[in-house]
């Protein structure tokens, strides 16, 4: 039937759109082999990110911007969204659709870029890449490119599980003090909680992604340890320093040259039975540090045992790790010396450290890193220039941020000032200095400024030498100086109020960096941004609702039209057929009249059935084929009516895609950055609408669609004689009357009635032909319109479809990411509360 047709022609070919049912059907099923993997690998990676979402949502949208051709597609980005909000994808299982050398290249691409990203360089990460390489060994054993770069990852996870184990395996030196009255540090239970507390806000994703922040939770993480009482001596290169410690130690350890300063890392002495040595190595993030403050991490020479955190070496390996000339110097933290010594033995312990303000900053670095552990500060400077610039800012900046509350300052180099006047103005410049970066810390106290000499000092101690008077007293004020200072601090209260002082300001400023990020989201996705981004998939659905609707209205109007011509041309062949046989059949009756009694005669036939009966029936078959052209150029008319609706229903839905985003609500947006992300179609949408603006002008249908041509199956109809009536050769009337015993009249309708049924038959035949050409432009009609609706409304309804599809996910991961962000924020601002809480109890206390 040619309406069943006609329905499957043009309403079937319209999308069918619904939220619930075609969005997901239609991820799922569109797919093709690379994009689906990388699709899938992005969104399994997203997940594995232990990170900010956020920026990692950022990076893989770049990602696929930039390496898909099809950018301008909506169905891609709706496909990133949708993965994005799956929890078991069968990654392992896609990877087995990759067919060409050109997908697995393009796959290895992107596993490039996101490995040497180092936000994406995560243990769960790695985990999963290496994953990947164990079933692309196994499973693909032709994709030899991925071996080099999986096997790098796998060695280093390997290395990386070899060094946590044997870090178990070592721990700091243990000591046993006999002496009852050592040194203990105050209220361990709130240096215990406030070490919990920071740890966990270092787990925190928000914390994580601010590396300056997280930097000060580790800096001040270092001054909760629980620790004997601990002295470190601090200055700028070629101060005397290691030569005040051989002094106070009476031993040579620390390397002491004339020109080149030699410690490179800090050494720390405690006291031990029997000596030993340890040395540590850089950890992950020292590591990093070095590599940034350096801008290499090249090691020429790597230790065997450098994964381990602590390794124990001779005395005489100190060199190879602590001094500038070590050959493992670069990779070395720390070095620990444990020594039994009258002095250690009183409860405290003493480090060197690396010069300040040296051509190496990664040893400000370490020497910093140590300083903040200090109790007490030996800070040594030069006669010559006691108040340096960097020296103020190291001071200003270790004051404020270490545990230290006593600072005690050495004036070297006064054997080179001639006159006592110069020596007392180094002595007052030293104050001024160590004032100055101190005035706006309560927490910390000047001791004394004590002029010395290192070197005179060390020979004394350590060679015999003799000592000069005045270096001897000045020796004895400075041992008193740090006996007062060890006493002092078993007050504990300026020691509290410090640590106090500092994990509130700490606090505070996480606090403050969260609400700033919440302020910078916001400038970027503004407060209402779910309720804009609904409100625009909801504007998008009612427009898809609304043109469906529209567009069924006028395909249903035009199968109405089609219906009602093909059910006129029935009714017309059919009038045809009738008009047709009735006037055959009057020329007929007349004809046989006009014969007479040689009705019989075939031969008088001829004429009739040739030429009468033949033109008869052409003029009617003309006549039929006029009006029916007549009524096909009315379809002209109507087939452009139609073009220009859908027109303009195309139009409406282009315009609705590109409606701006800032039409949608009040939002703080200043930049087209979110239009590019919710309006992934506005390049299709220029593309469509070059096409659209030479429709609705008209369509031109072809001009054989005009003319009904009267071949084929109808000319078939005239050949021969179709009406003729063989065998009726009888001559004379005694024949005639012997054989229908002279009833002429009986005989005469006889020979009519077998002629009319040869003109129905042939009336027939005329009108299926007929027919059959009239079907084939009914064919070519619905084809003219088809053709309509597939090019000039298809590709701008299915666009609108699409971008429904894609803000809608885009919506729901937008949904997921603010409520999961809006939940860890309120966990991180109720720890940081509850910390101030806990702190306001103990200074009540």
């Amino acid at each position: 039937m040619i309406k069943k047709n006609t329905q499957e022609s043009l309403q079937s070919i319209l999308p069918r759109f619904s939220i619930q049912e075609s969005s997901l059907s239609f991820l799922t099923t569109k797919k093709t082999n690379i994009q689906k993997v990388i699709l899938f690998l992005c969104a399994i990676v997203y997940q594995n990110e232990e990170n900010n979402k956020l920026y990692a949502y950022n990076t893989l949208f770049q990602l696929i911007n930039t390496n898909f051709q099809e950018t301008n597609n909506p169905l891609l980005f709706a496909h990133f969204h949708y993965l994005l909000l799956q929890k078991n994808i069968p990654l392992f299982e896609t990877i087995k659709e990759l067919s060409t050398e050109q997908e697995k290249e393009f796959l290895l691409t992107i596993l490039n870029n996101l490995i040497k990203n180092p936000f994406f360089n995560t243990k769960k990460n790695n985990q999963l890449f290496t994953e990947i390489y164990h079933y692309i060994e196994k499973e693909n054993k032709k994709s030899l490119f991925f071996i080099p770069l999986f096997t790098q990852i796998k060695n280093s996870l390997e290395l990386q599980t070899k060094n946590i184990a044997t870090q178990l395996q070592n721990s700091l030196p243990k000591r046993t003090i006999q002496n009852e009255e050592q040194l203990k540090n105050p209220l361990y239970i709130l240096q215990d909680k406030l070490f919990t507390l920071f740890s966990q806000l270092e787990e925190d994703k928000n914390i994580q992604k601010n590396q300056k922040i997280f930097e000060e939770i580790e800096d001040f993480k270092s001054t909760l340890a629980i620790q004997d009482y601990h002295i470190v001596i601090v200055g700028e290169g070629k101060r005397g320093k290691s030569s005040l410690l051989n002094a106070l130690l009476g031993e040579e350890i620390s390397q002491v040259e004339e020109s080149i300063p030699q410690t490179a890392v800090p050494l720390e002495f405690y006291f031990q039975e029997k000596p030993n040595y340890f040395v540590e190595f850089l950890d992950e993030f020292d590591q990093k540090k070095q590599q940034e403050l350096l801008e290499q991490n090249f090691y020429s020479n790597i230790h065997e045992k450098s994964y381990q955190k602590k390794v124990k070496i001779q005395k005489h390996e100190i060199a190879d790790y602590a001094f500038v000339t070590g050959k493992f110097v670069l990779q070395t933290a720390k070095i620990y010396v444990g020594l039994n010594h009258a002095l250690l033995k009183q409860g405290f312990h003493l480090s060197d450290t690396p010069g300040l303000n040296s051509l190496n900053p990664f040893h400000d670095y370490l020497t910093y890193k140590e300083s903040l552990k200090a109790d007490c500060i030996i800070f040594v400077m030069d006669a010559r220039k006691p108040d340096s610039a960097s020296e103020l800012e190291f001071l200003e900046k270790i004051s404020k941020q270490s545990r230290a509350v006593t600072i005690i300052g050495i004036v070297t180099g006064i054997d080179r000032l001639n006159k006592t006047e110069n020596i007392n103005l180094a002595l007052e410049r030293a104050k001024i200095l160590l004032e100055k970066a101190t005035e706006n810390n309560s927490f910390i106290k000047i001791r004394s400024i004590i002029p010395l000499n290192p070197k005179e000092l060390m020979e004394h101690f350590c060679y015999k030498k003799t000592l000069s008077k005045t270096t001897q007293e000045n020796w004895q004020i400075f041992l008193k100086e740090i006996t007062q200072a060890i006493t002092d601090h078993q007050n504990k209260t300026q020691y509290l109020e410090k640590i106090e002082n500092n994990a509130q300001y700490l606090i505070k400023k996480i606090t403050q960096e969260i609400e700033k990020k919440e302020l910078t989201a916001q400038s970027i996705f503004p407060y209402n941004m779910a309720f804009i981004l609904k409100k625009h998939e909801n504007n998008l659905i009612e427009a898809t609702q609304k043109y469906t609707e529209q567009a069924q209205r006028i395909i249903q109007s035009v199968e109405k039209d089609i219906e009602a011509w093909r059910q006129q041309q029935q009714n017309d062949l059919a009038l045809f057929e009738e008009l047709f046989i009735n006037e055959i059949q009057v020329k007929m009756q007349e004809f046989a009249d006009k014969l007479g009694t040689d009705v019989a005669k075939a031969n008088k036939w001829q004429e009739f059935d040739q030429n009468i009966a033949k033109k008869i029936a052409e003029k009617n078959v003309t006549q039929f084929i006029k009006n029916q052209e007549e009524q096909l150029q009315v379809w002209e008319h109507k087939i452009n009516i139609f073009e220009k609706q859908l027109y303009e229903i195309s139009n409406d839905c282009l315009k609705t895609i590109a409606k701006n985003f800032h039409s949608l609500g009040d939002t703080s947006i200043k930049n087209t950055t979110i239009n590019h992300i919710l309006i992934q179609g506005n390049i299709k949408v220029k593309q469509i609408s070059l096409f659209l603006a030479g429709a609705g002008s008209g369509i031109a249908l072809s001009a054989s669609f005009f003319n009904i041509v009267t071949v084929g199956s109808i000319a078939l109809a005239f050949l021969g004689d179709p009406i003729s009536i063989s065998g009726l050769i009888l001559t004379g009337l005694g024949a005639l009357t012997l054989h229908y015993k002279g009833n002429l009249q009986k005989h005469k309708q006889n020979i009519l009635e077998k002629k009319y049924k040869k003109t129905k038959h042939w009336a027939n035949t005329i009108k299926n032909a007929l027919n059959e050409i009239l079907q084939q432009k009914q064919t070519e009609l619905i084809e003219q319109y088809k053709e309509v609706i597939i090019k000039g409304f298809i590709p701008s309804f299915e666009l609108l479809v699409q971008e429904c599809i894609h803000i809608h996910w885009y919506t729901e991961f937008m949904l997921e990411l603010e409520k999961s962000n809006e939940t860890k924020e309120k966990n991180t601002k109720a720890k940081l509360h509850n910390a101030l809480i806990m702190l306001e109890t103990y200074k009540n206390l």
